[in-house]
């Protein structure tokens, strides 16, 4: 006897689908059971790929609600309009903090998760001291965290650093660590196979960053390395893929370049023809580019939030975990170190933190639990 589909709608609050929570959906239905039937609910896109229910808000409220960043609030409280629909599901997954106040009028009659990625909390601790703005912005939204979590049957993330943080926040309904990782099988160097070369003279040295280039992942740190390093080792390079900022002309002449929209194996060939991965990110639920750039050897320098909470004990050679406040000084001794040495590494005894095959199966254990 056949067991019947089990049914999945994905509550989605996005815009222009990539980078972390786009690649953790991805790695989760690509490799999830036959068995499981998922669907999206979008109030803003159609997701990539994947069968998506779009009921679009109106076009204003969706500019205004990105440009505020209270889109997740306005998507909880506009799935109020789908309630009879969202019940015809066996379960209903809210993605990041849009489970309020939807998820209590859906409570015994079909089972709720919610999937909070949990960097509230260590992202108003990151800007206590530095900006009284960004540390506003973050405590309300941990607010949102710890209602959204509480309307649920359980929460689901993917670090022991974010499970400590959303049990921190206040949530009261079981807080499960699932991990998360990507495909760590092991990558070839072969510059001869990638068109990409071309970014690569000789005697340079290629260092990657991968993620918003804003404030919160590091921007100014990167300037100010940069800043230091052009003046006296002008062939160190860094390669940024990101969306262009205004000023990015100006930061041509610290060896600072950008490259955006591109797929994912021209990011796989940037991982081959670099040097060193540099995040020094102040807030991450996970870092799924640094299990990327581990999965290629690269050196890497971050910081101590996501897996890196878990690294910073570890006496890794490769892997440098900084504070999310960490002199400049700090980061350039640690690239110089690298620059000399120019080497790479085998991280495999690292598999069980960055190996995603290492956590399906508790995800799809809790999926269908």
């Amino acid at each position: 006897m056949h067991e019947n589909p089990k049914k999945i709608i994905v509550i989605y609050s996005g815009k222009e689908s990539f980078g972390g929570i786009y690649t953790f959906w991805k790695n989760i239905i690509d490799n999830s059971p036959k068995n499981i039937e998922y669907k999206f609910l979008s109030l803003t896109e159609k997701i990539p790929e994947y069968p998506t229910i779009l009921k679009p808000l109106p076009n204003f409220l969706i500019n205004l609600s990105f440009k505020l960043n209270i889109h997740y609030y306005i998507t909880g409280l506009y799935l109020l309009r789908y309630l009879n629909e969202l019940k015809k599901y066996d379960l209903v997954i809210f993605n990041q903090p849009t489970a309020f106040p939807c998820g209590h009028f859906l409570k015994n009659k079909t089972k709720t998760i919610n999937i909070l990625h949990g960097c509230a909390k260590s992202c108003y601790d990151a800007w206590l001291k530095e900006n009284i703005i960004y540390y506003i912005y973050y405590k309300i939204l941990a607010f949102f965290e710890k209602i959204s979590g509480n309307c649920c049957d359980k929460v689901l993330t993917v670090s022991e650093f974010s499970q400590m943080n959303l049990i921190l926040e206040g949530i009261s309904k079981p807080v499960i660590n699932c991990g998360f990782g990507v495909n760590t099988k092991n990558h070839e160097l072969d510059l001869s196979t990638t068109h990409l070369k071309r970014l690569k003279n000789k005697n340079e040295y290629i260092m990657l960053f991968v993620g918003r280039f804003d404030i919160g992942k590091g921007r100014n740190e990167l300037i100010a390395i940069m800043k230091e390093l052009s003046i006296t080792y002008p062939n160190i390079k860094l390669i940024c893929v990101s969306n262009k900022p205004k000023n990015h002309e100006e930061l041509k002449k610290y060896n600072i370049g950008f490259i955006n929209n591109v797929s994912n194996e021209e990011l796989m060939e940037l991982y081959l023809i670099s040097d060193l991965f540099i995040f020094p990110t102040k807030y991450e639920g996970y870092g799924s580019v640094i299990a990327e750039a581990a999965s290629f050897g690269l050196p890497i320098i971050t910081s101590d939030t996501g897996i890196g909470y878990n690294l910073k004990n570890m006496d890794i050679s490769g892997i440098y975990i900084n504070r999310t406040n960490e002199p400049i000084a700090t980061y350039i001794k640690q690239i110089l170190k690298e620059y000399v040495e120019r080497k790479r590494y085998n991280y495999s005894e690292l598999n069980h933190l960055f190996d995603v095959k290492n956590s399906l199966k508790k995800w799809y254990d809790e999926l269908k639990g």
